[in-house]
């Protein structure tokens, strides 16, 4: 639910560290749960169980994880028969591991209190407004995730035990102060260079490709120049969206929807109140507040006692003020004071919440009403032809799937039937796919010799909850050669341009070569109107340019004193980059770097523990008596 590793570290060593390891719960070394059984334990861990339903839940979750993480590409991922089986697999090696964990956890006895909760759940951003803890705002943030706070609380408690464990190995790793020194030394590392770029184009206008050249290669690289193969397909869709077109409706089923189902469209009431609290952490809290009620019976200014006297700063600043909120919103028993009240101005009594106790103030009531007709005509409207499509839907998906499966060698009967179209394609590859054609539940099925072969409708595939389809494979191209006539032109482009990159890595292997003789080469650059790039220093920490050529830089040797060294590099384009290396300095760290050294110390250590960590695990699960039911 909450991402507890946050990035926050700054400064070169954090950069250093291009791929941080995330210490994990998820470990190999599990059999996996693949086979469905009746049994209610998916698999039973030193005697304590895992049931199937936790098992599904978590795979539930991971998938929609998944789905929201790939978007449109998850598609493709799920499309793998493997995919479901794999995952599942990987679920429960988890949740086994992370039962081992705790079983460790209460063997070690380590502990998190209330107060260690309690304070992190105040620290916590997401439940902040301005920097301080809101209340409101960890209610409904745990209400939009679907969970209670004693659910919360629970999940807090596991997590933050098993930080513990995490931690205790964390720290239990150290580095030498030289190591890091020495690796950070390296990695500030300065060196100052020039380059010149040598564009391939420059000599193109010298290279000639040849007719032999072009067949040679033709002959040589057949699987390059291939016609990929091809299908043609008759198809039905059935789509939700195309149904809800044809659908009209009377102002009258508008207007009885609407009556049915006005608390859809009925604001709830909201209250606006104000509060003084007393934190229930406090010695004699409970006193305090009835002290405080006391005072306001007596007639004392309930703004002036909220903002001196109540732990909820942020809102004591505004006189206790809290926003307009809905029952729900808030601690059951403090919604239940504060719509209890009545009229304005009136005060409840000290009410205990799980954050302590509280005097609630009624400032001002908005009374639910319910959104004229008017308002949400075109909603209800949208609403009810889809609610109709749903069910042509459903009507037309049995319709279709049925008549597919009787008359399997056509599908005109089960599109007329249904009163849909059968649409065609033209030739298509996989790659060229467009459209409802292109979901691979329909490209995997469709390329797949058995069914082609067939020449049978398919079943009715599902292509998300409100469009399926039948499918048809009705013409098939193979995989052919091109002829030499199609391909020629790109042939031939493709030769010149290894013709003129070949052309610009040998002109700069001459100037490097003459460089390093210490011959001029002023005249051979100015000819094709080229220049060195002005000199710039860069280190491997921030190198500011293309990290192709940086890679090539930090591997050249140390220059001599007064000489330079010289490399070159080609690029993905083709064009060759000579690099001049000047100078290479070490940086001092001894005093600003003190910060980032440690920085980079704890990234160590955070490797060294995983090693470590992951061992621990490896030593429960060989020791753990881990049974899974055998599938019937």
């Amino acid at each position: 639910m909450l991402d507890k590793f946050r990035e926050g570290a700054q400064g070169p060593a954090a950069k250093i560290i291009l791929i941080v390891v995330i210490l994990s719960f998820a470990l190999a070394g599990v059999g996996g749960y693949l086979g469905s059984t009746t049994e209610q334990a998916a698999v039973t861990v030193n005697g304590e169980d895992i049931s199937r339903q936790d098992v599904e839940t978590a795979y539930q979750n991971e998938r929609s994880q998944m789905e929201n993480q790939y978007g449109d590409a998850f598609a493709n991922i799920a499309a793998d028969p493997n995919f479901s089986q794999q995952l599942r697999s990987n679920v429960l090696q988890r949740l086994v591991s992370e039962r081992l964990t705790d079983q460790a956890i209460d063997e070690l006895g380590l502990r998190v209190s209330d107060e260690q909760i309690k304070q992190a759940i105040r620290q916590m951003p997401e439940f902040q407004r301005d920097g301080q803890f809101d209340n409101q705002t960890y209610l409904a943030v745990l209400s939009r995730a679907s969970y209670s706070p004693e659910q919360f609380r629970d999940y807090l408690r596991q997590d933050m035990s098993r930080r513990q464990l995490l931690n205790s190995y964390i720290a239990s790793e150290f580095s030498l102060p030289v190591e890091t020194e020495q690796l950070l030394k390296l990695q500030t590392q300065e060196r100052t260079i020039r380059q010149l770029t040598i564009p391939a184009d420059k000599f193109a206008a010298d290279v000639k490709v040849t007719d032999e050249e072009v067949q040679n290669y033709f002959d040589m690289n057949p699987m390059q120049f291939q016609n990929p193969e091809q299908v043609k397909l008759e198809f039905v869709l059935i789509d939700v969206a195309t149904l809800a077109q044809d659908i009209t409706l009377s102002d009258d089923e508008i207007s009885k929807y609407y009556n049915e189902h006005q608390k859809s469209y009925k604001a709830d009431e909201k209250r606006l109140v104000a509060h003084i609290l007393v934190d229930g952490s406090k010695e004699n809290a409970e006193q305090q507040a009835y002290a405080l009620l006391e005072k306001l019976n007596q007639g004392e200014d309930f703004a002036a006692l909220a903002k001196s006297d109540s732990d909820d700063t942020f809102s004591g600043e505004n006189g206790g003020e809290l926003d307009w909120f809905v029952k729900g919103d808030n601690d059951p028993a403090f919604d239940d004071a504060a719509f209890a009240l009545t009229a304005a101005g009136d005060l409840s009594g000290v009410v205990k919440s799980e954050f302590g106790y509280h005097i609630i103030k009624l400032i001002d009531v908005q009374a639910d009403a319910v959104a004229p007709l008017a308002e949400v005509k075109d909603k209800i409207a949208t609403t009810l032809k889809r609610d109709k499509a749903m069910a042509v839907f459903y009507e037309k998906q049995q319709q279709v799937s049925e008549l597919a499966f009787e008359v399997p060698d056509t599908l005109s009967e089960a599109a007329d039937a249904a009163g849909l179209e059968v649409a065609t394609t033209e030739f298509f590859s996989q790659a060229s796919a467009v459209g409802e054609i292109a979901n691979p539940l329909v490209l995997n099925q469709a390329f797949s010799i058995d069914f082609r072969e067939e020449g049978l409708n398919s079943e009715l595939v599902e292509l998300s909850p409100e469009q399926s389809i039948v499918f048809r494979v009705t013409d098939y191209k193979a995989q052919s050669a091109k002829e030499l006539a199609e391909v020629k032109d790109q042939i031939v482009a493709q030769l010149s341009q290894e013709k003129a990159g070949q052309a610009a890595a040998d002109f700069a292997k001459k100037l490097s070569n003459d460089l390093s003789a210490g011959k001029d080469i002023t005249a051979d650059i100015e000819t094709l109107a080229l220049s060195f790039k002005p000199e710039e220093t860069i280190s491997r920490i921030n190198p500011g340019f293309n990290q192709t050529v940086a890679n090539t830089v930090f591997a050249m040797a140390k220059p001599a004193a007064g000489a330079m060294s010289y490399e070159t590099v080609e690029q993905m384009n083709g064009d060759i980059v000579l690099v001049e290396l000047s100078q290479v300095a070490d940086v001092n760290n001894s005093a600003e770097s003190t910060k980032e050294v440690d920085q980079l110390s704890q990234f160590i250590q955070r490797a060294q523990a995983d090693g470590s960590y992951q061992a621990l695990i490896k030593l429960l699960q060989d020791k753990a008596e881990i049974t899974y039911p055998t599938a019937e």
